[in-house]
């Protein structure tokens, strides 16, 4: 395929303030990934961006194996909180309570947001009769069904606001 350019599992980003080491959590913009050698701010690092690694993890709660996975920016950890976290991968395998670090397999992006999912029967299809545009009313519903979705999206960390 004339347009691939690579796997996509290792990416050279820059690293960001304060520098990185070998093995951290590393997040740019919504690319995460776990930095292969250590490097100054500024300079050039190649981040994983797939694959089951044993990551810093917060203290205070389990998760178990496919939990959903966050990382806390503020922290630089893992968690299994969903607030103001963005979402990076799934548990393999147990972390207890107390742990400090446990496995996360990394690039899993959106496979599960439990509890965020907009019921089916909430959003309906968008319909405006046969060949003529929207009435107000019509419109007014599909302003309010996007708004669900925009809102799920939210609740899921996938976008911000």
């Amino acid at each position: 395929m004339k347009n691939f350019v690579h796997d996509g599992e290792i990416l050279t980003v820059t690293a960001p303030a304060g520098g990185v080491l070998s093995g951290d959590p590393v997040l740019i913009g919504a690319i995460f990934g776990v930095a292969a050698f250590s490097a100054a701010a500024g300079a050039d690092v190649e981040i994983a961006t797939e694959g089951v690694f044993t990551l810093p993890k917060a203290a205070g709660a389990g998760w178990s194996v496919g939990d959903p996975i966050y990382f806390d920016v503020t922290a630089k950890n893992l968690t299994g909180t969903s607030a103001n976290n963005l979402c990076v991968g799934t548990a393999a395998a147990v972390a207890a309570a107390g742990d400090t670090a446990g496995n996360v397999k990394i690039g899993d992006l959106g496979v599960r947001l439990d509890g965020v999912i907009v019921p089916a029967a909430a959003i309906t299809d968008a319909v405006a009769a046969a060949g003529n545009p929207p009435t107000q009313v019509e419109f007014n519903n599909l302003v309010t069904k996007f708004n669900a979705v925009l809102a799920a999206l939210r609740g899921a960390n996938i976008i911000a606001d």
